[in-house]
C-alpha cells in the first residue's frame, strides 16, 4: 500500500497509539491492559475512519465538540494532579519540580543545572522552558501551563485542519486517549506540552509566510519560533525546514531576515541562564545530554552518528519543495532519528537482561505529534479508494 493511503495511515498512527499507551496500560492494569489496548486500537481506527468519509460527504460535527473535549481534559487535570502530589518519598514525576528548582536557582543567581529534583535528579529543560514556564511559578503552580497551552493548541488545530471532525479526533487519539502522553499532562509534566507549543511556534511560521503577509510578521512569528525551539535539543531539528520553507515563500532575503530573528529569539533566551558565556554555556549542557543518550549506543553507532542522520533528514528541506505539512512531515523524521535510535538501543539492551520496557515512550511524542499532523492532512483529502496520492 502506498505510504498516503488511507489504510496505510491509519494503521501508522495506530501503531504509533499503541506504542505510547501500552506502557501505561500494561503498567498499571497487567493482562487485562491487553484487553485495553485490543479494544483501544478498534475504537481509534474507528474514530480515524470517520474523517474521510466526512470529507468525502460533506459532513462535520458541532463546533462545541473541541471546547468541550478540551475542557473533559482539563477536568482530568484538576481531578487527577492533586493526588500525584501525595504519593510519598521517592514516588511520582519530578519533571514540574525541574523547571522549579531551576527557575529557584536562577533567582539566587545560581547554576540551574546544578540543583536536583526531589528524586535527586539533574534538570534536563533548557531556558526556554524555563523561561515560558516561569509566569506560571509566580502564579504557584508550574503546571498550569498545560492548561493555558492545550487550550491554544486547540485553537490551532481549528485552523491546520478543514474539519472539525479531524480536529477532535487528532486530539482524542493524540492526547485524550493516548495514556503516555495523558498521564503526562495531567501529572503536570511539561513534556507533552512542549511539544505543542514548539508546534504552535512552527505554525506561525509557516502559515505567516503562506498568506500575503506583511514581512513584520514572518520575523516577529521567527522571533517567537526561536524562544520555543531553545527548550529541548530535540526541537532543533525543526530549524532548517521552517526556515527553508520561509526562504522559499518569500525569498533569500526575507530568510536571511527570519534566520536573524529567530536567532535573537534564541539567544535573548538562553544568554541569560549561560551568562556570561552562553555559547559555551550552551554547548556543554547540549554535550551533558548527548552522553547520558549514548551509553546505550554501541561503539559502532555513536551519538554523533546519530546527530549526523537526524541532521541529514532535516537539511534535506532545502532540496523539496515544502508546504505546511511537508515541513511537520520533515521535522517528524529529523526528530524520530534523534530520539528514537537511542531509545531504540536502549530497549534492546534491557529486554536482552530481562529487564521490564525500561523507558517512558512519551519520549517519542514529538515525532508522532508532527507526523500525525501530516497524516490526518492526508485522511482529509478526498480521492477514489483505487487511487494512491502523492505524499503531500
Amino acid at each position: 500500500m502506498p505510504l498516503g493511503s488511507t489504510a496505510t495511515l491509519i494503521a501508522i498512527v495506530s501503531a504509533f497509539w499503541f506504542l505510547l499507551t501500552f506502557p501505561v496500560a500494561t503498567k498499571y492494569t497487567g493482562r487485562a491492559g491487553w484487553i485495553i489496548m485490543a479494544a483501544g486500537e478498534i475504537f481509534v481506527v474507528a474514530l480515524m475512519s470517520l474523517i474521510p468519509r466526512a470529507r468525502a460527504n460533506g459532513t462535520d460535527i458541532p463546533r462545541w465538540t473541541l471546547p468541550v473535549l478540551w475542557l473533559a481534559l482539563v477536568a482530568a487535570y484538576l481531578v487527577i494532579y492533586p493526588h500525584t502530589q501525595n504519593l510519598g518519598p521517592g514516588r511520582g514525576t519530578d519533571r514540574e519540580d525541574a523547571l522549579r528548582v531551576q527557575i529557584i536557582a536562577l533567582q539566587h543567581h545560581l547554576d540551574p543545572y546544578a540543583a536536583r529534583t526531589f528524586l535527586g535528579q539533574r534538570p534536563t529543560p533548557l531556558p526556554g522552558a524555563i523561561a515560558l514556564a516561569w509566569p506560571f511559578y509566580l502564579l504557584g503552580r508550574i503546571s498550569l501551563q498545560n492548561i493555558l497551552w492545550s487550550g491554544l493548541f486547540c485553537l490551532v488545530l481549528r485552523k491546520v485542519f478543514r474539519l472539525r471532525l479531524t480536529a477532535v479526533v487528532f486530539l482524542a487519539v493524540v492526547v485524550c486517549l493516548n495514556l503516555e502522553p495523558l498521564n503526562d499532562f495531567v501529572t503536570g509534566s511539561d513534556y507533552v506540552v512542549n511539544a505543542l507549543y514548539v508546534m504552535m511556534a512552527v505554525w506561525l511560521v509557516v502559515r505567516a509566510v503562506d498568506r500575503d503577509s506583511p514581512m513584520l510578521q514572518p520575523l516577529l512569528a521567527s522571533l517567537v519560533f526561536g524562544v520555543a525551539v531553545s527548550s529541548r535539543p530535540s526541537y532543533f531539528m525543526a530549524v532548517p525546514p521552517v526556515l527553508a520553507m520561509v526562504a522559499q515563500r518569500r525569498g533569500a532575503r526575507t530568510g536571511l531576515l527570519a534566520t536573524g530573528a529567530f536567532l535573537v529569539g534564541f539567544f535573548l533566551t538562553i544568554a541569560p541562564v549561560f551568562w556570561p558565556h552562553p555559547v559555551t554555556g550552551l554547548f556543554a549542557e547540549l554535550n551533558e545530554i548527548s552522553h547520558r543518550k549514548a551509553q546505550f549506543l554501541p561503539t559502532w553507532f555513536p551519538i554523533e552518528g546519530v546527530s549526523v542522520l537526524a541532521g541529514v533528514a532535516t537539511l534535506s528541506a532545502f532540496f523539496v519543495r515544502l508546504n505546511e505539512f511537508r515541513v511537520y512531515l520533515t521535522i517528524a523524521i529529523a526528530t524520530a532519528v534523534l530520539i528514537g535510535i537511542p531509545m531504540w538501543f536502549e530497549i534492546v539492551a534491557a529486554l536482552r537482561q530481562g529487564q521490564p520496557f525500561p523507558v517512558e515512550s512519551v519520549y517519542l511524542f514529538a515525532p508522532i505529534l508532527f507526523f500525525a499532523l501530516w497524516a490526518f492532512h492526508r485522511l482529509e483529502q478526498v480521492y477514489p479508494a483505487d487511487e494512491a496520492p502523492a505524499i503531500h
